[in-house]
């Protein structure tokens, strides 16, 4: 996993991207969730294509653009100029990605075009991941890969309201994560016949853990 030397723009009042750059526990626990998403990703050919859905400050990038030849990313906020600003900070060669400001429940992208689709902590935001998830598997080839990150909503998470920096410790988690971790792996499993899980804590039942990624096919 490549990680950000740079600041991580923050592309809205609740963006936690600021976590990144606090030599602080909250970074190695924010950077942990990225880890056990990148950890799903294989070198693919210079000829691949990855999409990233809700790439938000971007800085899953990075890591994404190390393992395909072209990089698609999207989101629905306009601050794309300031992600490219980061990106030539951290040396990512701009010709390799493309931004697309769109909707993930209707991408502009014809079917079966991506090897790879991410989308890393962005279904636990919509109401409806059922229709996203749909989506996704329009436009991945078959035979591709489907990597998604989201929290584990529980008694252990609901301490961070005590421990988190002050800017943080007001967001309203309920009202921003809409949709539950159980509700996310139905709409995968509707969709795709194979799932692998990976943890963040690894070692404790799923609802237990603070972060889950999946791979499905």
């Amino acid at each position: 996993m490549v990680i950000p030397k740079s600041r991580v723009p923050m592309t809205s009042d609740v963006d936690t991207s600021r976590m990144y750059e606090r030599r602080t526990f909250f970074r190695r626990v924010y950077l942990r969730r990225l880890r056990v998403c990148a950890d799903h990703l294989e070198k693919m050919s210079s000829k691949s294509i990855a999409l990233e859905v809700g790439t938000g400050g971007g800085v899953f990038i990075p890591t994404l653009s190390n393992c395909v030849g072209r990089c698609i990313a999207t989101d629905i906020h306009s601050n794309m100029p300031e992600v490219k600003d980061f990106l030539q900070k951290e040396k990512i060669n701009d010709r390799s990605i493309d931004f697309v400001r769109c909707d993930i429940d209707l991408m502009p992208f014809r079917p079966g075009i991506f090897d790879l689709i991410v989308a890393i902590s962005v279904l636990e935001h919509l109401k409806s991941p059922d229709e996203a998830v749909k989506e996704i598997k329009r436009v991945l080839k078959s035979g591709g890969s489907f990597v998604a990150g989201f929290p584990v909503e529980n008694r252990i998470s609901q301490l961070r309201k005590f421990i988190l920096p002050k800017e943080y410790r007001n967001i309203r988690y309920d009202e921003v994560h809409v949709s539950s971790y159980k509700k996310i792996i139905r709409s995968c499993r509707k969709h795709f016949r194979f799932i692998k899980f990976k943890k963040f804590i690894p070692y404790v039942p799923l609802p237990l853990s603070l972060y889950v990624s999946i791979k499905c096919s």
